[in-house]
């Protein structure tokens, strides 16, 4: 089979670029291409048989579909972008929307372009239902983590982490966990692999909360973190706290392999993929994002959570097994597996 995979360069430190190489590496009998937002080099190919090629704006879709003639065309990314590819050509062969849901009640203008597709894939039970509700039959092809590279920590560090890896984005909600770091008594050290500037200015809100967060320079920097850096950013952690509304939730699971505690949001797929791993902060309301209504974290159950998980080893250390084994759960094998019957059908 000719796959055409339009997504994030595989090597660029995205989600989504990082979830491309895990799949591409694994399909096996199949002649891919993978068409590479945010590349702009010669033609590579990092992995056997799969050509990397750049892709700087949506009309050049239609000139690889057309020389590349493929038997299905898989657009693996976010809305904005599935908002810009719409009417491929015949040539593209079967059509396939790859999407992580967030928000629920979609507007209709997200909705639309997805009638264009022949197949509409999610990786949650979660962004399954939120489809169904509005109308929209999807398949599901989970993410995974590769458990013998995500693995736990070797030693403590000096001093008690929480950390955040993700987007500076209003749906990530970061200033709620800086917020809630700087109610704590007990000395702890805040660390955020993320951009300081982006929907939230975060060291004006450093200032602001009285506290000295650290960000991880690369990220800092605008530099692409390798699959390595992140194990080691997760490695230095006590508690990874992610209180955004996901569709899956892949640096949860990372961090969770890594024998790493959770502190998670009560919406979205956090609790369908970390289950027990995981301590739930309750959701105080909705808000209204482009991308649909996410949960807003109760700001002080938030911080009883991070307190909680501090102050009492036995806890966090009970959460940390279980999210260990949670992560044993979900692998990339899994995820082929799926993928290649979505493929298929």
């Amino acid at each position: 089979m000719k796959i055409l995979w339009v997504s994030d360069y595989p090597l660029r430190g995205s989600s989504f670029g990082n979830v491309t190489f895990e799949l591409m590496k694994r399909l096996k009998d199949h002649t891919i291409s993978c068409i590479s937002l945010g590349y702009s080099g010669i033609p590579i190919a990092p992995l056997p048989g799969i050509d990397i090629l750049p892709l700087k704006s949506v009309e050049q879709l239609e000139y690889y579909c057309n020389k590349l003639r493929p038997d299905v065309t898989v657009v693996f990314h976010s809305f904005p972008f599935i908002k810009q590819v719409r009417n491929l050509p015949p040539t593209a062969g079967k059509t396939i929307a790859y999407i992580p849901i967030e928000g629920q009640n979609l507007p209709k203008d997200l909705l639309s372009p997805l009638y264009d597709y022949d197949q509409v894939i999610v990786p949650s039970k979660y962004s399954q239902k939120i489809l169904k509700r509005q109308g929209i039959l999807a398949g599901i092809v989970p993410h995974g983590v590769d458990t013998e590279f995500f693995t736990p920590k070797k030693a403590t560090w000096k001093e008690f982490r929480f950390g955040y890896l993700g987007m500076n984005d209003v749906r990530k909600q970061i200033p709620r966990i800086m917020e809630a770091r700087s109610k704590m008594k007990k000395r702890s050290m805040l660390v955020l692999a993320t951009s300081a500037e982006g929907h939230y200015n975060l060291n004006s809100l450093a200032l602001t909360y009285g506290i000295s967060p650290t960000f991880i320079e690369k990220k800092y920097l605008g530099l692409a973190m390798t699959n390595e850096n992140i194990r080691d950013f997760y490695r230095t952690l006590d508690i990874y706290v992610s209180i955004g509304t996901e569709g899956f939730g892949l640096p949860s699971l990372e961090s969770g392999a890594c024998g790493i505690a959770q502190i998670a949001l009560d919406h979205g797929a956090s609790r369908e993929i970390m289950g027990p791993g995981a301590i739930y902060v309750k959701v105080e309301g909705l808000l209204d994002t482009n991308i649909g209504q996410i949960g807003l974290a109760d700001k002080v159950d938030l911080y009883r959570k991070m307190r909680f998980l501090q102050d009492v080893d036995q806890a966090r250390n009970k959460i940390a097994r279980y999210a260990l084994k949670r992560s044993k759960l979900w692998t990339w094998e899994k995820a082929i597996k799926r993928l290649e019957e979505e493929l298929n059908s």
